[in-house]
């Protein structure tokens, strides 16, 4: 039996693109909590109620919505993307534990950390909260939608942590996940083809250029 390179290169492509459709984008749609299905636990922890409570005293509503922001950012964590390692932590929906959690948190997990706050404060309903999704790395991302004062604010805060700007969520693809790396930011596609090509090429004439100083020396 004769290998053939092209038939083996194809089937693998195609395999794996379909695993990672379904298991980045169809699969966590279906059964990950505050996906689908829309909860809002109860608040178990004291400290977090009595930062509510006082937060809760911001009569700016969009003001309100930044200060839980900020509260959710300081108090939970994030590493870089090991989906894999800790996808136990996907359906994660006490309070408590979440607050308890270090590492990483599935964007997910930060939704309804802020959802929950949102709802329990009695400043919103759970219908003004929108969820919508996106793709980031080819994996479903999502984050929360909520118009006040007539503004649309996307709140992403996992996207945040890696420099987007606040009020706009992230998508597209990561080149690098290093928070002091230049090339830490979301660019689609055809940039990232773009820029990976000029990397490329800038590589090559470095590598030129020590050889040429080695024959030299």
């Amino acid at each position: 039996m004769v290998f053939n390179g092209y038939l083996f290169a194809r089937n693998f492509v195609i395999i794996y693109l379909a695993c990672h459709i379904f298991f980045g984008i169809v699969l966590p749609y279906f059964i990950t909590p505050n996906y689908f299905r829309r909860y809002i636990p109860k608040i178990n922890d004291k400290g977090v109620q009595k930062v509510l409570n006082r937060l809760k005293k911001i009569k700016d509503k969009e003001k309100f919505v930044r200060a839980v922001f900020d509260f959710v950012l300081e108090n939970s964590y994030y590493q870089r993307f090991w989906i894999i390692i800790y996808a136990h932590r996907v359906p994660l929906k006490n309070i408590k534990k979440i607050v308890e959690t270090k590492g990483y948190l599935p964007c997910n997990v930060q939704n309804l950390f802020i959802e929950t706050l949102l709802v329990r404060s009695g400043k919103f309903k759970q219908e003004e909260i929108k969820h919508e999704y996106d793709l980031i790395n080819f994996i479903l991302h999502q984050y929360l939608v909520i118009n006040v004062n007539g503004k649309r604010i996307e709140l992403d805060p996992w996207g945040y942590r890696l420099g987007k700007q606040y009020g706009r969520h992230a998508t597209g693809i990561i080149l690098s996940y290093r928070k002091d790396s230049k090339l830490n930011r979301f660019i689609s596609i055809r940039e990232a083809i773009r820029e990976m090509t000029l990397i490329g090429r800038l590589k090559e004439r470095v590598g030129r250029l020590l050889n040429a100083t080695r024959l030299l020396n």
